[in-house]
């Protein structure tokens, strides 16, 4: 146990005190010769230090002091005296006075490691400071650590580092000697590393002139608070930029802060709130309530935040929808005030009264879309055009009208509005001799086909385009209250369709206009779709019209008939519903005469007009009698009700066929009476010429007579080849026109031309094939025969085909000496010619029969050049 040393000089003093008692007693005792006496009184000692240092065993080391008193009296006195009797009362005062002494030691011990456990475990430092020279006497272990060194005696050594200042410290010494007790002092204490701790200081004064000090480090909690007061700073700066008003308030509700926006904005200035503002007097009556138990859940910590709407009120009356977001202010565990900011949400309500207008506004035109999409006449259309501007502009009047834009003119259809306006209109229709209907001006018609909505600025004058008297103006002006009038015209395509004259109540303008336009657009296309269908209908009555009463028969087919006319059926012998579903091919016989199957045809050519390009063709239908009929079919598709369908028009050629049959026997009879004829001719004339060289023997020679023989014999040669030339041209026209292959009937010409004629003839024609009459090679025959009789230096002959501008084109040019300007034409004419005149004429005629035509566009000099042109479909080439 250690000892501070201030105890060991008081434990020297008292023992000095004891030893000088200890030996004037001796002393005295000797000299009066009380032995007895004085070891009493020595055995005192033992006994009393013993049970002082030694409290636990305080009572045994007494009681063996006192058993050693007793045994050394018992050894040194007289057997019989008093003196062993005063030893033995004197052995139970030890024993006494050492069980006392262990006592009252022992509790002192407790004490003392009470305290030394208080001083060195305390949780704040403590120290010993003599009060007159103000040295440090003893610290705690709190101490050590506060001072950061392993001993702070050797650091912290007097008051002078605890209070630097003279005068401060020479005042805190005075307090403490006047009897005060001080607490909650702050000082600094400077440690070695230079760096400095704030410490709060208690002390008072023991009656020794000790001073007892605690010292408590505050500097985390001055750095605390200093990062607080920063925080605050910062969040009264922040407060301030803010464009939100921010706020404080305590418990009474009272404001405590508020940034320069909640001054702006709800009008009050910062004397004002000095004088005090209630936290309530910021929002209107009405929700003041509310307002109160958001705070007080607030001030009772039922809600550490809260969050609501209100309706705040400025000092000067006007409210305004805000956001009050509010949450506790602590300190200590405690609630001592609100902290807040307020969002003005008049921005936010707008948007949000725009997004419900919207939204009624979306759900209006779906509505009036749906509904309008559904209707089916007219006058509900009309109908429901006034109603729903009624719906748009509340209060209003309005007429709507028809227009028909082929004569310009507006019939009233619709009045809606107020019962007044509704008679003024009645008026018009009684007092007029036309009724509700207007002439619409050339410029009116112009105003309203621009479509839109335009304010009419005349009244009802310039809305009834000056067509009403001015009393019924005045009378109609009166019951629509002088409002303003707005013209709305319902176009689509360029086309107006009717118009509305829309007047609001006085002193109310249009708005809504959005709404208006899409309403108008919807309501456009309604009626647009309105004249279409009653335009369709009309179509639709038209074509049944011409398609029941055709004189052709009508079928109509996808891939199997769905329909067709009273003339189709009365064609073909069957009743509608056994034609409706067949294919063609099931009311058509197996082959067609030109031998192709009729389903492989039938496919062809509906694919093929189903393709987009026509079809027409001959076709041989079986009658539900088993007899067949010729037809000529055109095909092609339409669309009907949306859906792509073919429609077959079939002519019954039956009789027409025959006739031709008829013709064809009655040419082949004629063909054969020709030959005959012709044969018979031939050989008379043949008997003539053999007569006429006889006569010409036998006759003496006369130049004159001879000159007459010859012109007889020259007429007679032309009479042989006119008729030799009606054999080669007999068949013209008798056979139907056929595909030919132009290389072939090129060469099959060239190959019939006199071989020894030393002519050479080129074809570069490629594999074009031309629809033509059977006596094509004709053509080619007399152009190349008439290259070699006209054209004198004739060497080569060249035939070519090209396709220019859609249209094939066939030249056959040579090198000869040409056809001159004057005859480019006329050598096609019949007649015409240094032989028979016939040839280029037919040439021409041949070519007439597909269509096609010659002409001569060579050079005299150069050579000739026969163009041949050829309509699209009549030639095909790869």
């Amino acid at each position: 146990m250690q000892y501070r040393k201030d105890d060991l000089v008081l434990y020297s003093i008292l023992g000095f005190v004891i030893f000088t008692l200890l030996i004037a007693e001796l002393g005295l005792f000797l000299l009066s010769g009380g032995v007895y006496i004085l070891i009493t009184h020595l055995f005192y000692f033992p006994v009393v230090f013993a049970a002082f240092y030694y409290p636990r065993k305080g009572i045994l080391l007494a009681t063996l002091c006192a058993a050693a008193y007793l045994t050394a009296i018992y050894s040194i006195a007289s057997p019989g005296t008093g003196v062993l009797a005063a030893a033995t009362m004197q052995f139970y005062v030890f024993v006494s006075l050492g069980v006392a002494i262990s006592v009252v030691s022992g509790d002192l011990k407790v004490n003392e490691m009470m305290y030394r456990n208080i001083f060195d475990h305390a949780g704040s430092a403590i120290c010993l400071i003599d009060a007159r020279s103000g040295t440090i006497l003893e610290t705690n272990r709190r101490c050590t650590w506060m001072a950061g060194v392993e001993r702070p005696e050797g650091f912290l050594a007097s008051l002078d580092q605890l209070l630097p200042s003279r005068v401060e410290r020479e005042e805190f010494l005075r307090r403490l000697h006047s009897g005060e007790a001080i607490s909650n002092y702050e000082t600094v204490l400077i440690l070695p590393d230079g760096t400095g701790r704030d410490l709060l200081v208690s002390a008072g004064l023991l009656p020794n002139e000790v001073i007892i000090m605690t010292l408590e480090d505050i500097t985390g909690r001055k750095r605390d608070e200093a990062t607080l007061r920063e925080s605050e700073r910062r969040f009264r700066e922040l407060a301030e930029l803010l464009p939100q008003p921010v706020f404080e308030f305590g418990r009474d509700g009272l404001f405590m802060f508020a940034n320069r926006s909640a001054f702006a904005v709800f009008g009050y200035t910062p004397d004002g709130l000095q004088q005090g503002v209630h936290v309530l007097q910021t929002v209107v009556p009405e929700d003041r309530e509310r307002a109160a138990a958001g705070i007080r859940r607030i001030m009772e910590g039922g809600e550490r935040s809260h969050s609501a709407e209100y309706t705040a009120l400025r000092t000067d009356g006007s409210t305004f929808p805000v956001i009050i977001s509010s949450g506790s202010i602590d300190e200590d565990g405690r609630v001592t005030g609100v902290r807040g900011v307020i969002v003005d949400i008049s921005e936010r309500k707008r948007i949000e009264a725009l997004d419900r207008e919207h939204m009624r506004n979306l759900e209006f035109l779906s509505r009036t879309a749906t509904e309008l999409s559904e209707m089916t006449g007219d006058g509900d259309t009309y109908a429901y055009i006034s109603d729903r501007l009624l719906e748009i502009f509340p209060g209003s009047s309005n007429v709507v009208s028809s227009i028909d834009d082929a004569v310009r003119r507006a019939q009233v259809r619709v009045v809606g509005g107020s019962d007044e306006f509704r008679n003024a209109m009645d008026e018009v229709r009684e007092s007029r001799p036309e009724g509700l209907q207007f002439e619409i001006p050339p410029a009116g018609m112009a105003s309203m086909l621009a479509g839109g909505v335009a304010e009419i600025t005349g009244g009802v004058d310039e809305s009834s385009f000056g067509q009403l008297s001015p009393y019924l103006c005045s009378r109609i002006g009166d019951a629509l209250g002088g409002g303003r009038i707005y013209g709305i015209g319902f176009t689509w395509g360029g086309r107006l369709f009717a118009a509305a004259l829309v007047c609001l109540p006085s002193g109310c303008d249009l708005h809504d206009r959005g709404v208006l336009a899409v309403f108008t657009h919807q309501a456009s296309i309604a009626l647009q779709r309105r004249v279409a269908e009653d335009e369709l209908r009309d179509r639709e009555a038209q074509y049944r019209t011409l398609f029941e009463n055709s004189s052709d028969g009508i079928l109509l087919m996808t891939e199997v008939f769905i329909d067709c006319n009273e003339r189709a059926l009365e064609m073909l012998g069957y009743s509608r519903d056994e034609v409706v579903g067949r294919r063609p091919e099931e009311i058509s016989p197996a082959v067609q005469p030109d031998g192709t199957s009729s389903a492989d045809r039938a496919r062809e050519k509906t694919c093929a007009a189903l393709a987009g390009t026509p079809q027409q063709f001959s076709w041989q239908h079986r009658r539900k009698d088993g007899t067949l009929v010729d037809t000529e079919v055109s095909l092609k598709a339409l669309s009907l009700h949306g859906e792509i369908v073919l429609q077959a028009s079939l002519r019954d050629v039956t009789e027409r066929i025959r006739a031709e049959e008829a013709i064809r026997q009655i040419n082949r009879k004629l063909h054969l009476l020709s030959s005959i004829t012709r044969h018979d001719i031939l050989n008379q004339i043949t008997g003539i010429v053999g007569y006429l060289e006889i006569l010409n023997d036998s006759t003496p020679p006369d130049p004159e007579v001879q000159e007459y023989f010859q012109r007889i014999a020259d007429l007679t040669k032309t009479i042989q080849r006119q008729i030799t030339f009606t054999r080669d041209y007999e068949d013209l026209g008798l056979k139907a026109p056929l595909w030919q292959r132009l290389d072939d009937v090129v060469h099959a010409a060239a190959a019939s031309l006199d071989p020894g004629a030393g002519i050479t003839v080129r074809i570069d024609v490629g594999n074009a094939e031309i629809f033509a009459d059977s006596m094509f090679e004709k053509v080619f025959f007399n152009l190349l025969e008439n290259s070699l009789r006209h054209g004198e230096t004739v060497s080569g002959i060249r035939v070519a085909f090209t396709v220019r501008n859609g249209r094939g084109v066939i030249s056959v040019s040579d090198d000869g000496s040409g056809v001159p300007e004057a005859m480019k034409e006329r050598i096609f004419q019949r007649g015409v010619g240094k032989n028979t005149g016939y040839g280029l004429f037919l040439v021409r005629e041949v070519l007439s029969i597909t269509g096609m035509s010659i002409r001569e566009i060579g050079e005299e000099g150069s050579g000739a050049c026969f163009e041949i042109l050829i309509p699209d479909g009549v030639y095909r080439c790869d």
